[in-house]
């Protein structure tokens, strides 16, 4: 149960990386 919870929490943050990588430029990488 926990480790659903922490791969759902560590997708939302790769989204939130590709989102942010392709709208900031290189500036995605550095958060």
């Amino acid at each position: 149960m926990i480790s659903v919870l922490i791969l759902k929490s560590l997708n939302h943050r790769a989204m939130s990386f590709l989102m942010s990588y392709s709208s900031d430029g290189d500036a995605g990488f550095f958060w």
